[in-house]
């Protein structure tokens, strides 16, 4: 079923990297920028778009990039600006796209990877931080006749987030910076962490 239940180092590779390591240092690539332009329709739970993530090379050697995306999400091409198109295959159950490279990268290199892809990804479960609540049909505004009308009434939200795996990024989580461009329909919005621009575009 795909389900780990216990996982160990072998012998050579608690040789080489002893029994306390860096999970960074073993990282294949370091992600110094994403460049994430999207349309998202709600209602339709449907993410399309292109994302440009500018990497630099850590390994001392690579000739395939792991990259971290929900199976759900179909892949439509993958281009870099020193190789042109590149091929790439799924993980079966593992939310991850390996990239090849038609020639072997050194370390220290910097690559830029567009990835063009789309599909219907559902947002992320409720969990203690988000709270679901039921979508109600807009009604003509009258009088209250209670305290529970008078409480404020929530719109509904879709959430996604680091636990879903809706723009493609490296396997190992790092911290890099960001421009995100998402086009949502109205009457949504949009709300992520960041700057905004004082003028943001509106996708009618």
């Amino acid at each position: 079923r795909q389900r780990n239940i216990a996982v160990y180092a072998s012998t050579a590779t608690l040789a080489a990297r002893g029994r306390f390591y860096d999970e960074d240092a073993l990282a294949p690539y370091d992600v110094r920028h994403y460049d994430v332009d999207l349309a998202v329709s709600p209602s339709a739970q449907r993410i399309d778009g292109i994302v440009r993530m500018t990497i630099r090379v850590r390994a001392p050697s690579v000739q395939q990039l792991p990259v971290k995306l929900d199976d759900a999400l179909l892949v439509q091409s993958v281009t870099s600006d020193r190789f042109g198109r590149l091929f790439s295959v799924r993980a079966p159950g593992q939310d991850t796209l390996l990239v090849n490279l038609p020639a072997t990268v050194i370390q220290g290199t910097d690559l830029t990877l567009t990835f063009a892809y789309g599909g219907r990804l559902s947002p992320q479960a409720p969990s203690r931080e988000t709270i679901a609540l039921a979508q109600e049909e807009p009604s003509p505004p009258r009088r209250p006749t209670s305290l529970d009308e008078l409480r404020p009434r929530f719109e509904p939200s879709f959430l996604y987030s680091s636990q879903v795996d809706w723009y493609p990024h490296a396997p190992i989580p790092d911290y890099a910076t960001a421009t995100l461009r998402i086009s949502v329909p109205d009457p949504y919005v949009c709300i992520a962490s960041g700057q905004a621009l004082a003028h943001p575009p509106r996708r009618v």
